[in-house]
């Protein structure tokens, strides 16, 4: 389930980036910090996902689930549509389950990958820094270089590095460039982009990601340039000074706040200076407000793949012999599903004996059924004779030998008709008949003496699914 859980995050970061924009304009428009925007955009599109993949499945059926359930309403092999998932998701979720594996290895390669690159320009950097000499510049310890900066390097004591043509500007310009890089090491922005450097080695798949780093750290150099112009009139000369730096920009480091940046990035920053506020900032802000509350709602309605675990794989409730059992009812739970689905057997003035109920993995009935299965003699081919359970209706006597019907989940393997496609595996329960193995989370039986739930003696098998369809 990997996969859809992946997709599913994706579409999340997706949705998070829209708002994140229109958030970053409307607090442009009151001249407000821009950078906590992207980091709230990063934590959610890391965190949501994350506490789905964590959920705990539920145990028992919810109450909510067992009043949905209507006497005579559904009868035998009928079905209550109840938050049901569509066809195309839960081919999605089987596609899923089959690349869950192959998903696993290409994370943690991918991964891998990232981290080496990643160390590989933290070496560079190491190696660069045997070449620089320490220094005062205005008060401040600095690094003199001869082509890296002006930038803040290190992350648990960062240091500003300056390079050595810096020392032949003016003197404005020189503290212009030295407060610049002093606000980087006051936020502690070289932290911030350490930890936004963690995020991408853990989900280095997910592109989102990948533009909300590059667009907090535009964010953190332009709350940096509003802090140093603060309200002295310094935006057009500041300007000036960033294209200026800009031009002698020779060799960028990595994961460093830096004063020199790419062109692109300069003419944001130079933007978000001039930018005049508008005549109307209140009614200006309801459209992006209006944008980012409707990325949020789209967030929430994106539907949800299946509860996973920590491996990836479905999580199922287990017993002490590992055995997947799905979700447990009780036994006054299966009174009142019973009593509402086949109210015969409540009485007990049914012959049914066996009953077959398909839960959804939210507790919600999918599908029930119920059928009268009875010891029989069969004679085999070779002449023996055995007894089985079969449905009351096929146990009249016969010459023929005939199938017995299961008693339990019996797998069996049907591949499409004129196709090289995999095989398919299906479950078969009484009552209910097949149901794709690839949507079933787990399973278990009851086996109920008379008087316990209804007067006569039943078999009640209990079927968990991974979303809510049965896949027929």
């Amino acid at each position: 389930m990997l996969p859809a859980w992946m997709a599913y995050a994706m579409a999340v970061g997706l949705l998070a980036v829209a708002a994140a924009l229109a958030l970053e304009h409307l607090l442009g428009i009151w001249n407000l910090p821009r950078r906590g925007v992207w980091i709230v955009a990063m934590l959610v599109t890391v965190s949501v996902p994350l506490q789905l993949s964590m959920r705990a499945p539920r145990r028992g059926l919810p109450r909510r689930a067992i009043a949905r359930a209507v006497p005579g309403e559904a009868r035998r092999t009928s079905v209550l549509r109840v938050a049901s998932r569509p066809p195309w998701q839960m081919q999605f979720y089987r596609w899923s389950n089959r690349l869950d594996r192959r998903a696993r290895i290409a994370w943690g390669a991918v991964s891998g990958i990232v981290a080496l690159v990643f160390a590989t320009a933290c070496s560079a950097m190491l190696r660069r820094r045997r070449e620089w000499r320490e220094g005062v510049l205005h008060g401040h310890r600095v690094w003199f270089t001869n082509d890296i900066g002006p930038a803040v390097v290190g992350f648990v004591r960062p240091r500003i590095v300056i390079p050595a043509w810096a020392l032949s500007l003016p003197m404005r310009e020189r503290r212009l460039m030295l407060e610049h890089e002093v606000e980087h090491v006051r936020a502690s922005d070289p932290s911030l982009l350490l930890l936004t450097g963690l995020v991408l080695v853990l989900f280095p798949w997910n592109a989102a990601l990948w533009f909300m780093a590059r667009r907090l750290r535009l964010a953190i150099e332009i709350d940096c340039d509003a802090r140093v112009i603060g309200d002295g009139g310094l935006a057009e000369e500041y300007g000036l000074f960033l294209v200026a730096v800009g031009e002698r920009r020779s060799y960028g480091l990595f994961l460093a706040a830096s004063l020199a940046e790419r062109r692109s990035s300069l003419e944001r920053r130079i933007h978000a200076m001039m930018m005049l506020r508008p005549r109307h900032p209140l009614l200006a802000s309801f459209p992006f407000a209006a944008i980012a509350l409707g990325a949020a709602a789209l967030a929430a309605q994106t539907p949800t793949p299946p509860a996973t675990g920590a491996r990836g794989g479905v999580l199922v409730p287990t017993t002490a012999d590992g055995v997947n059992r799905g979700i447990e009812l009780t036994a006054d739970q299966v009174r009142e599903i019973i009593a509402a689905y086949h109210p015969t057997i409540a009485r007990g003035t049914s012959e049914e004996n066996v009953v077959s109920i398909v839960l959804a993995s939210s507790g919600e009935v999918v599908l029930t059924g119920a059928v009268e299965l009875k010891e029989v003699r069969v004679a085999e081919r070779d002449g023996t004779v055995r007894r089985v359970l079969m449905p009351a209706a096929r146990a009249a006597p016969t010459e023929e030998p005939q199938r017995p019907a299961p008693t339990r989940a019996v797998p069996t393997e049907e591949a499409p008709r004129g196709t090289d496609a995999p095989a398919r595996f299906y479950w078969f329960y009484p009552g209910v008949g097949r149901i794709d193995r690839a949507l079933i989370k787990g399973s278990n039986q009851m086996q109920l003496a008379a008087g316990a739930i209804t007067p006569r003696a039943i078999t009640v098998h209990i079927v968990t699914l991974i979303g809510s369809s049965t896949g027929r």
